[in-house]
């Protein structure tokens, strides 16, 4: 295929990029929606991440499948907000679910542009708006108790997450 492709292009092709794009194509195509191939650049941005320092609005989260109304979307489940974070002073609370990235023209649904493309979309320079829509059960509601959705805007900035946290409860 890559001698049949350069025989009849007329770009400039990039090998490295290509040899990227081959290996996350294949890890993406093993159906693993955990797994993921890394660059060297994102390989340093995930250890940096791992020990505690980071840029972005504060949040962990995992991917996720909303059913509405008989169907499945993929959305990004919130699963915890750092304290002292901009997702922390933006609202955004634990479970919430991420349908949207971007706002106006440049918004596009979680679902039609995968996991991975999508936190991508969320990643920036520090400084930088993140703008996202959620769906959120109101709060106190049952099962079956349509999502509402909340638009919120974050500034992404640098902040070191606490790897630990502890409560201490008095009573027994």
């Amino acid at each position: 295929i890559d001698r049949l492709f350069r025989s009849a292009t007329v770009l400039d092709l990039d090998d490295e990029a290509l040899i990227t794009g081959v290996l996350k194509g294949y890890v993406a195509a093993t159906g693993d929606v955990y797994a993921e191939y890394f660059t060297a650049e994102e390989l340093a941005e995930q250890n940096a991440s791992n020990n505690g320092e980071m840029c972005g609005i504060g949040v962990s989260v995992v991917n996720g499948i909303l059913n509405l109304n008989g169907v499945d979307y993929q959305v990004i489940t919130i699963a915890n907000v750092y304290p002292d974070s901009p997702a922390e002073a933006a609202g955004v609370l634990p479970g919430d679910h991420i349908m949207y990235i971007g706002k106006g023209e440049d918004k596009i649904t979680v679902h039609s542009v995968g996991y991975t493309q999508a936190l991508d979309r969320m990643k920036g320079e520090e400084g930088t708006e993140c703008a996202f829509t959620v769906l959120r059960r109101p709060a106190g509601s049952e099962e079956g108790v349509p999502y509402e959705e909340v638009e919120i805007s974050a500034i992404r900035q640098k902040f070191t997450t606490r790897s630990v946290e502890f409560r201490h409860y008095s009573e027994d």
